[in-house]
């Protein structure tokens, strides 16, 4: 007998076996194991959703499992006590080609416990793997615009955005010569544009400010700096160009904490999720969770709540609040630096 079938829509793809973030064409039944890539997290994620969507029943996401050969022998094992879940494995090229035999088993084989859908950043395609999958036509790449394309294609993410923007090639622009043309930087920096935006559109002049008034390093370099304990560095940063402002990298932090404890506290990316309210990626997330370590991220969240108040009810001069703040943060992220 055939194995039965589990419901659920079916699957996009495009030409030549791989489905592109931007494009969609026919339509493929349900494949026991597919494969998301592309270097830019968040087109990933653009596909990993079309994917998700096309689900009815459970979904499990793990990010770099140890016991993926566990995990991969759950799909030929039905569960009496639930529905057959769709599992996406967020992993690293590294973890990929160490279970490389063990994913190249999966394909083909017939839907019986479940699906897999892995996501990785890179992968060799010249490997048995890759060519297994694009032959399947499991392989589906999250495509990054080339820089001649770049402008176009932001523009209209942010034409497109739900608060609506006063001129979304100025703004486009902005951020092309603040960023470049990386796409994981510039569709994030919509993202902190339409936090500082509040309710209103985005401007050309709330991108400025978000960017910290300098076109050589936008705000996240400064949080990057401050996770690294280098504290020399995120102080430049901070007063760099116009200067940052204190209350928006001090909030951004929080938030970039609140997620890497919740990483920290579980191993699923779901209830993480739902602790933390969000429904975004965790992966560099989890990722500087694993480097940082609960102790210092709990010591560090602390930390960044007392400058909070501090700058709420003191009148204290917000800078130097913030730099002290990055100081301390230093001696407990890279005790040895100066």
């Amino acid at each position: 007998r055939s194995a039965p079938r589990i419901p659920g829509r079916r699957f996009r793809l495009a030409t030549a076996g791989c489905v592109s973030a931007e494009t969609t064409s026919s339509r493929m039944p349900l494949l026991r194991l597919q494969a998301v890539v592309g270097p830019s997290l968040r087109l990933r994620e653009v596909l990993l959703a079309e994917l998700v969507a096309a689900w009815t029943g459970p979904v499990q996401r793990l990010t770099d499992p140890a016991d993926l050969p566990t995990v991969l022998l759950d799909l030929d094992t039905p569960s009496l006590f639930g529905d057959s879940a769709l599992v996406v494995v967020r992993a690293d090229q590294a973890l990929v080609r160490k279970h490389a035999d063990a994913l190249l088993a999966q394909i083909g084989r017939p839907v019986v416990a479940g699906v897999m859908v892995v996501v990785i950043p890179e992968l060799d395609q010249r490997s048995a793997l890759a060519k297994a999958l694009g032959k399947a036509k499991a392989m589906h790449l999250a495509d990054v615009p080339d820089a001649k394309a770049v402008v176009g294609w932001i523009t209209g993410k942010i034409d497109a955005h739900p608060q609506g923007a006063d001129d979304p090639r100025a703004i486009a622009l902005a951020l092309v010569e603040h960023v470049g043309a990386d796409a994981d930087g510039l569709l994030g920096a919509i993202e902190v544009l339409a936090i500082y935006s509040g309710e209103g559109p985005l401007t050309r002049a709330g991108a400025e400010a978000v960017l910290a008034g300098t076109a050589e390093r936008p705000i996240w370099d400064l949080t990057g700096a401050f996770f690294e304990g280098k504290a020399k560095r995120a102080i430049d940063l901070l007063h760099a160009g116009g200067g940052a402002e204190p209350e928006l990298v001090l909030a951004t932090l929080i938030g970039d904490l609140r997620r890497q404890i919740a990483c920290s506290e579980t191993p699923d990316d779901d209830e993480a999720a739902r602790w933390l309210g969000t429904k975004g990626n965790l992966f560099y997330a989890r990722k500087r969770a694993k480097e940082l370590g609960r102790p210092t991220l709990l010591r560090l969240f602390i930390g960044a709540l007392q400058c909070q108040r501090q700058l709420r009810t003191t009148g204290s001069d917000t800078a130097l609040a913030l730099e002290l703040f990055v100081l301390h943060a230093q001696r407990v992220i890279a005790p040895g630096r100066r």
